[in-house]
């Protein structure tokens, strides 16, 4: 729940029409992936990688040892 809630957290800090779902966690010998969906906005789809790495860097700050891994969901435009 920790972990769940420093990535939402993170990714509301970056921009509030971000959201997660689809939050696990995956425990390995050396690390542990955080795997998540982030639902993003149509605009900031070509922004993919600075949001990514604005919630991986906020994770690593935290735990060394964590990884993110994100599936991006854009939120198609509302006409």
């Amino acid at each position: 729940n920790r972990m769940c809630k420093l990535v939402s957290d993170a990714v509301k800090d970056i921009d509030e029409r971000l959201s997660v779902h689809d939050f696990r966690m995956v425990r390995g010998p050396s690390h542990t992936n955080l795997i998540f969906d982030m639902e993003i906005p149509f605009d900031l789809g070509g922004r993919r990688r600075e949001l990514y790495d604005a919630v991986r860097q906020r994770v690593r700050q935290e735990c060394a040892h964590y990884y993110t891994i994100v599936n991006f969901d854009e939120v198609p435009r509302r006409i």
